[in-house]
């Protein structure tokens, strides 16, 4: 499992300000942290998010919701979740345009999407590179 830093989310959210400009700088150092940090918890000895697509959605979902930075969280959720879906050999499907990715978004600003569906609209959104269906394997990985 490849997971994404504090660094390259910081160099996500520079590639957002860059881009479509804002206002640059982080927040909250403790709600970056605590948003990176999400994907590998562990709690009673089983991981929280125990595959790619449950650690790439809460990854999004608290970039989101967490706002760490003071402008460009909800891009940087989906610049991240991207790159977090490519780094473990997956990607959303051709078909989500940009409206669906806008709608995931604003549903999840507005909290109509909880944690929970986010990650249901990633797997059902996501796919290999090779473009055949998502199957997960016992240790989380994905597999074709």
């Amino acid at each position: 499992m490849h997971y994404l830093s504090i660094d390259d989310l910081l160099d996500l959210h520079a590639l957002a300000l860059e881009q479509f400009g804002g206002q640059a700088g982080v927040a909250s150092a403790d709600r970056l942290t605590a948003t990176a940090e999400a994907p590998r918890q562990v709690l009673f000895g089983a991981e929280l998010y125990p595959d790619v697509i449950a650690k790439a959605a809460v990854l999004a979902f608290l970039l989101i919701k967490n706002r760490p930075f003071h402008w460009g969280n909800e891009l940087t959720a989906v610049l991240a979740l991207c790159r977090a879906l490519e780094l473990n050999g997956l990607r959303l499907a051709a078909a989500v345009d940009d409206a669906a990715v806008l709608a995931l978004v604003r549903r999840t600003v507005d909290a109509s999407l909880g944690r929970a569906e986010v990650e249901a609209w990633v797997r059902r959104h996501a796919m290999p590179h090779d473009g055949q269906p998502v199957h997960m394997s016992g240790s989380g990985e994905p597999r074709s």
